[in-house]
């Protein structure tokens, strides 16, 4: 009887000492699941917080870039004033210059008269080469004439691009490939008049040409469609 008391008294203290354990382990985990929860809401509430900084910066720079656009705007519209303006004087600059007809037109480049000039020494050192050179009858005809020759196309080819007008006349013929895709002619306000779509206003001429391609200072006349080829 003693013994099976005593076994008895055993078992009850490892039963009690169980149910303490479980007792406590259970409070750790409440403990445990209180300290998760308490983790959780404080790091709901930093990212609440931080949220709400970030939408704060948002709307900073929201109205720090409305305020820009705006000053941009109007930044750009002084400029497409300023453009309008510094085009509108240019405008007038140009409608008090004289319009140049032709290359042979005062004032002459620098580039055209040192051509001429060169054209004229190099004539008169040949000629001057082929008459005083120790060159036979016939040489000095075969020679003089190659050199006529080249001379004169030379020359003929020049005062023809002196003289020839590249200029828009699409204004007097109403034809659709004078137009833009939209069925249009571009207007020079400098000209006041309609020109063909890709003619553009040469500043030396003071004139539109018909699809221009450059200004010559060689012969000081512009090259366009109409004297390209040569």
């Amino acid at each position: 009887e003693n013994e099976n008391e005593k076994e008895n008294n055993e078992k009850e203290k490892e039963d009690n000492e169980n149910e303490n354990e479980k007792e406590n382990n259970e409070k750790e985990k409440e403990k445990e699941k209180e300290d998760n929860e308490n983790e959780n809401e404080k790091e709901n509430n930093e990212k609440e917080k931080e949220d709400n900084e970030i939408e704060n910066e948002n709307e900073i720079e929201n109205e720090n870039e409305s305020d820009n656009y705006i000053d941009k705007e109007d930044d750009e519209n002084n400029k497409l004033t300023e453009e309008e303006e510094k085009k509108q004087r240019l405008i007038e600059q140009y409608l008090k210059k004289k319009v140049r007809k032709t290359g042979l037109d005062c004032p002459w480049s620098f580039k055209q008269t040192f051509g001429l000039l060169i054209i004229v020494y190099s004539a008169a050192v040949n000629n001057y080469l082929i008459f005083k050179g120790g060159y036979n009858y016939v040489t000095k005809i075969i020679i003089l004439a190659i050199s006529s020759s080249v001379t004169t196309a030379l020359i003929g080819f020049g005062l023809w691009l002196f003289l020839s007008d590249a200029s828009d006349d699409s204004y007097s013929k109403d034809n659709d490939e004078n137009k833009n895709s939209s069925g249009k002619y571009n207007y020079c306000r400098i000209c006041k008049k309609n020109v063909h779509y890709k003619s553009l206003h040469c500043k030396y001429c003071n004139k539109c040409i018909l699809r221009f391609d450059h200004h010559c200072k060689f012969v000081n006349n512009c090259i366009g469609v109409k004297n390209y080829s040569y």
